[in-house]
């Protein structure tokens, strides 16, 4: 029986799931992958916690029945422990004896050291998600606990794992070089053609003047983005050809609060604007009017939000650490590393021919190498070799 006709029952275990919007993307990243294995024939269950940034969701020990999967939302009560939820750990211990392979979001939690446990005293092949903990930046914070955690339990969890997914070729050398001898393969993420097919209307309100340009930074919020240091890279290149800075996202209260403070005496503070949190009318929209996109971030495994904005045919202009070096060494994204990378974009702003090749050399790069259909195929592929 082939990868695309056996019906598989799968399970992830992940801390937060949508419509939680503040944790970041490894919920948002299980949802959309459930949509195309859900079309291959699998049957997809989710456990996972109410968890929503600081605070929680108005769903408490409930089943949920998703687009494509079902989800357990387990009551998060551990502030302590990151994630953890018992409720959220009874159930995945109830549906393990019915699945065929389990999924782990997790590195430096419990949740998913004792959902390792379950699958192997059940005899159930797993895999685990690094998104992106092996970066020697995410290392450097908390290093002595990391450390003694990894001797304790995430080697058990990882060396024990059918295999571990990185998003791109250099996460997979990080977490190689961390001590994982399982194997380890690249298994990018993709984009769901949802946000750039729905009939959301425009947002009533404008964010920024009729006509004004801008760069999008679009992301959640937090010090590893790199925020000071995006001020400072596009400041005189803003105030020079009259451009915007749009940021939006939300995050932790109190680096936004220092965010603000950096911004009061900035040189390019009027031309700089926080957003907070869009909702998903406002976030087509700005990507559908954005003259580029950037993300200069300190660590990332494979950023969804600089696929997105490529998806939609954006220019964007990444730091090295967002791992497309690919894209980068194919002239479809810029890097901030290269000295001639602001040039260009004034290049591409003074030159609409050039811009819209620009424009469409990017989206096809996007849909060519993260494409939600052919990545679903491969993840398949890997599950029956292993179970």
């Amino acid at each position: 029986m082939d990868a695309i006709s056996q019906k598989l029952r799968l399970l992830f275990v992940v801390g937060a799931y949508p419509p939680a919007d503040k944790e970041g993307g490894p919920g948002l990243v299980i949802k959309a992958l459930s949509k195309y294995l859900y079309s291959h024939n699998c049957i997809i269950q989710v456990s996972t916690t109410n968890k929503n940034g600081n605070e929680k969701l108005a769903l408490n020990n409930e089943i949920i029945e998703d687009s494509y999967a079902e989800v357990f939302y387990g009551d998060y009560n551990c502030p302590l422990l990151p994630y953890h939820s018992m409720p959220m750990i009874k159930h995945t211990a109830s549906v393990m004896d019915n699945v065929d392979f389990v999924f782990i979001s997790s590195s430096w939690n419990l949740y998913g050291v004792i959902t390792g446990y379950l699958a192997r005293r059940k005899r159930k092949p797993y895999a685990v998600y690094s998104h992106g903990s092996y970066h020697p930046v995410r290392l450097e914070k908390g290093r002595l606990k990391k450390a003694l955690w990894w001797f304790l339990f995430d080697k058990w969890l990882y060396n024990n794992a059918k295999f571990v997914i990185a998003m791109s070729e250099n996460e997979r050398l990080q977490v190689k070089s961390y001590g994982v001898d399982s194997e380890v393969i690249v298994l990018p993420i993709g984009i769901d053609n949802t946000l750039m097919e729905s009939n959301y209307t425009d947002p009533n309100s404008p964010m920024v003047a009729l006509g004004q340009k801008y760069i999008l930074f679009l992301s959640r919020i937090s010090e590893i983005k790199n925020l000071e240091y995006t001020f400072d890279y596009f400041a005189d290149f803003l105030i020079a050809n009259d451009l915007m800075l749009l940021v939006a996202g939300g995050g932790d209260p109190a680096y936004i609060n220092e965010v603000e403070r950096y911004l009061d005496n900035h040189i390019a503070k009027n031309r700089i604007k926080l957003l907070g949190v869009v909702s998903a009318s406002e976030k087509r929209h700005l990507l559908k009017n954005a003259q580029f996109f950037t993300l200069l971030s300190k660590a990332e495994g494979l950023p969804q939000s600089v696929l997105e904005a490529m998806h939609f045919g954006v220019p964007v202009i990444a730091s090295n650490e967002c791992n497309l070096l690919h894209a980068i060494e194919c002239e479809v994204v810029l890097c901030d590393s290269d000295s001639d990378t602001l040039n260009t974009v004034a290049d591409l702003l003074g030159n609409q021919e050039r811009y819209e090749r620009f424009s469409k050399k990017t989206l096809a790069y996007a849909k060519e190498h993260f494409d939600w259909q052919s990545i679903s195929i491969k993840y398949l592929e890997h599950i029956n070799r292993n179970i």
